[in-house]
């Protein structure tokens, strides 16, 4: 399946797109570095039990979904909050992208697994 079939409206389907591409650049394109790429699952319905199971393990609100740990030029990395065409990013999500801003990573925002694709694609060609 091509990331164009399975992009629909949720914002997993766009996070699925969006490493389906990742899989094939990483090895079939030009971009090594995509092996250092990682979404953290920190969304998802959960019941109360697994919310405080995970809250103790130290998972916390706003964390961006996709972290690339690759330093390029002055930059320590990248990371993403990936939302779909309605998504609304959060005060948290705000408050962890300045956050990661202010050590030295480019942190973004990006609506769609397209518009993630070419934000990667930037910040690994410079």
């Amino acid at each position: 399946m091509t990331p164009e079939q399975i992009a629909k409206e949720s914002e997993d389907s766009h996070q699925i797109a969006l490493m389906c591409w990742c899989n094939l650049a990483e090895t079939k394109i030009k971009y090594p570095q995509l092996k250092w790429l990682f979404h953290v699952p920190n969304g998802g319905a959960r019941d109360k039990r697994e919310g405080a199971k995970f809250k103790a393990m130290g998972v916390k609100r706003g964390i961006p979904d996709l972290h690339l740990v690759w330093a390029v030029g002055n930059y320590s990395g990248l990371v993403i909050e990936l939302k779909n065409d309605k998504g609304v990013v959060s005060v948290e999500q705000s408050e962890w992208l300045a956050h990661y801003h202010s050590q030295g990573y480019i942190s973004v925002v990006c609506y769609g697994w397209i518009a993630a694709r070419d934000a990667i694609i930037n910040y690994l060609e410079g």
